[in-house]
């Protein structure tokens, strides 16, 4: 009869010919019962309960999709990285070609006119 939630289990219990609303708690090794009504009372504690859950259940469900939506996220950014890497390579390859050299991390146009370097595509 009891549903399991979280850390604790709600039910109807039938104790002599009534039944009882009771909501359980563990805390540590130990399970604690708490009263909540009979009738109406345990009626009004078992939509409470049953509302709660449903809360519990959508922000579980949240948490889910944007913990989706990150490792999503995270896949674009990886592939987003290695295509940097690849254009750059492509971009370096295609300026060295040009006759361009890096000094101090700053692209520049060669000046040697007369001497002859030799380009990728002559290689």
């Amino acid at each position: 009869m009891g549903q399991s939630w979280g850390c604790s289990t709600m039910a109807w219990e039938m104790r002599g010919k009534g039944f009882y609303y009771y909501r359980k708690h563990r805390i540590g090794n130990r399970v604690f019962s708490e009263y909540m009504g009979t009738g109406a009372r345990g009626a009004i504690a078992e939509e409470e309960d049953t509302s709660e859950r449903l809360e519990w259940n959508i922000k579980s469900n949240s948490a889910q999709e944007i913990n989706k939506f990150l490792s999503d996220l995270q896949m674009m950014e990886l592939t987003l990285v290695r295509a940097e890497k690849s254009n750059r390579s492509f971009i370096t390859l295609s300026l060295l070609d040009l006759g361009y050299y890096k000094h101090h991390r700053e692209w520049r146009k060669s000046r040697w006119k007369n001497k002859t370097i030799p380009t990728i595509s002559q290689r």
